[in-house]
């Protein structure tokens, strides 16, 4: 009789553990993991137009990564860049040449450049920007798809409390 309550027990427990995990991996992937839907083509090649991204909360920015950020001029908007400068470094873009501090930058990601505007954009800087200085918690982020989608040079620095975190999933093959 012991036996069988024994036996009982010990499967209960073991159920009991399992859907506990099941709860705890579910609040910590909230807490530190995030699914979110790539709505444009902004990222392309690397990332397409409906890609699910695994975006890791929390973590620090750095050069060459691709992050999520709160849209600075748009509530509820999420936006993707990859971050090419860091505070305190100079960016400026010279008829479509990205300056990092006063040298060309040759990317070591896939880029996409398809200008379909009809006509010129004198009042954007997407081609040419006077040179900025970042400043502290100040990050210049540029879309893949280098002439679509928003990044700094419409929306100028994104300060670190507007990142969500780094795109960790799904991983590319980032060399040209």
């Amino acid at each position: 009789m012991k036996r069988k309550e024994s036996k009982l027990l010990t499967r209960l427990s073991k159920i009991l553990l399992f859907i506990l995990g099941i709860i705890l991996s579910i609040l910590i992937s909230r807490i530190f993991i995030v699914p979110i839907k790539l709505h444009n083509n902004s990222m392309e090649p690397n990332f397409s137009q409906g890609a699910r991204l695994i975006v890791l909360k929390r973590t620090s920015p750095s050069m060459g990564k691709v992050i999520a950020f709160k849209s600075p001029i748009q509530k509820n908007k999420i936006l993707f860049g990859r971050i090419i400068a860091g505070p305190y470094e100079t960016v400026e873009v010279k008829n479509k040449n990205i300056l990092l501090n006063d040298e060309t930058i040759n990317f070591q990601w896939k880029t996409k450049s398809e200008d379909f505007r009809q006509f010129p954009m004198p009042f954007s800087f997407r081609d040419n920007m006077p040179q900025m200085k970042l400043k502290d918690k100040e990050w210049f982020v540029l879309c893949d798809n280098i002439d679509f989608g928003f990044d700094s040079r419409e929306l100028g620095p994104i300060n670190e409390d507007h990142i969500i975190g780094k795109v960790i999933f799904p991983r590319t093959n980032n060399k040209k």
